[in-house]
């Protein structure tokens, strides 16, 4: 018996295995490599990052960069006054495209 016509191929998981996925990707939602490592190991099976990137999409998580910053390291002294030298010496530089 042939299947349908339609685009792709068959899910390498199944709906079980897709829940193990999901239930891990809640508990690291910002280590997608840690993730198929650990979805290998409880599985046996190996899947793409496209793959696991469309189940989150599926199971309505977000998909996207951490952005890290480091503000909380910072000198907040030095910072607010080396930002008073920009705003000078901006000021300055005004000041001349005038002259």
């Amino acid at each position: 018996m042939r299947d349908k016509p339609r685009s792709g191929g068959p899910s390498k998981l199944n709906e079980q295995e897709k829940e193990v996925a999901k239930a891990l990707l809640k508990t690291h939602p910002n280590m997608p490599k840690m993730v198929l490592g650990l979805l290998s190991e409880k599985t046996g099976k190996t899947i793409s990052r496209s793959s696991l990137r469309r189940i989150a999409k599926g199971a309505g998580l977000r998909w996207k960069r951490v952005r890290k910053s480091l503000k909380s390291k910072r000198d907040q002294e030095a910072f607010d006054k080396a930002k008073e030298e920009i705003d000078a010496l901006k000021k300055n530089i005004g000041r001349e495209s005038l002259i």
